[in-house]
């Protein structure tokens, strides 16, 4: 079984205008001059892996789409790529997932030092999936995180298994996928998923009570992955919430292959690239309202402009 030796979060892309930080009002005041939304603000997006390692995760051939496909529809996008060690984080079950849902988001308060208004989206595949929704948990206890968890707008959830599909425990779902990806897992490590206790009735209903807070894609596999067959079904890949809250897409692949495009080209990940757009955008407009309410409760005497705005607007 391989293993990622350390953790780390790295940024795979990195906008001309992510070292320029706008503050709720400047954002708000671009939005009244008439300028574009994503020419102001730059939205991170969290990339968070599976059981495969980080980057081969997202990669087909040489392509890694995060990184050679998606920052010609989002210019204004600083993607970020999470790696973790998968056998620490699910052999030692809900220590594990835990620990390393912190790292994430004490990696993520690092990045963002200064931007902390930034709109934030995660795109998880897999298990991957259970540490965000975690982290998001965690975000929501201890308020060390509370940047994070107030500017993530929403997440894209890859053939993450939330609930037991039909006729299949949750835990038998998890080691089934341990079986397709790694091959030839310890039944140490499949004890541990089928025991369920990775995906215990708490994290379901701590989870539960944020989803109202956030927007969701739901992208699930339709394939069958070889001899294994169809590992997370829509049932499982599902939330259950309405259209305006998620949107639930099938995608012509398997469980693999749900994450990976050889080209701009490929009808999966148009698909993806779509709804992904679109939701980063939605993000933005969300944070420029967010800001323009901040903006009523500003005192009378505070400055009409900011030297960083003005400094911005004349470059």
């Amino acid at each position: 079984m391989s293993i990622v030796s350390k953790n780390f979060l790295r940024v795979l892309v990195n906008p001309d205008n992510a070292t320029l930080m706008l503050s709720k009002f400047e954002v708000w005041l671009s939005f009244t001059w008439g300028l574009a939304a994503d020419a102001m603000l730059v939205t991170s997006i969290v990339a968070v892996h599976g059981l495969n390692p980080a980057e081969a995760t997202w990669t087909s051939g040489d392509k890694l789409w995060l990184r050679d496909f998606l920052p010609q529809s989002l210019l204004n996008a600083r993607v970020l790529l999470f790696g973790y060690n998968f056998n620490v984080a699910f052999d030692t079950s809900i220590a594990g997932v835990r620990e390393q849902a912190t790292n994430l988001l004490n990696r993520i308060e690092s990045k963002r030092e200064g931007a902390e208004d930034r709109p934030i989206i995660f795109v998880t595949h897999s298990l991957g999936g259970i540490i965000v929704k975690r982290a998001l948990v965690e975000a929501k206890l201890d308020d060390t995180y509370k940047s994070i968890r107030d500017a993530t707008y929403g997440i894209a959830f890859f053939s993450t298994p939330h609930q037991r599909g039909n006729f299949v425990k949750l835990g038998d779902i998890a080691a089934s996928i341990v079986r397709g990806v790694l091959r030839n897992p310890s039944n140490s490590f499949l004890e541990v998923l089928t025991k369920d206790s990775l995906f215990s009735n708490n994290l379901a209903d701590d989870f539960r009570h944020s989803l109202e807070e956030y927007h969701i894609l739901s992208f699930f596999e339709t394939l069958p992955m070889g001899k294994f067959g169809l590992i997370v079904d829509k049932k499982s890949a599902t939330l259950g919430l309405p259209g305006l809250r998620e949107r639930q897409i099938p995608m012509d692949a398997d469980h693999a292959s749900v994450c990976k495009y050889a080209s701009a080209d490929d009808n999966n990940y148009e698909q993806v690239s779509f709804n992904l757009v679109r939701l980063v955008k939605n993000a933005v407009k969300d944070a420029a309202e967010r800001a323009r309410l901040a903006h009523l409760s500003v005192p009378v005497s505070a400055p009409l402009l900011e030297p960083a705005y003005l400094e911005a607007t004349t470059r």
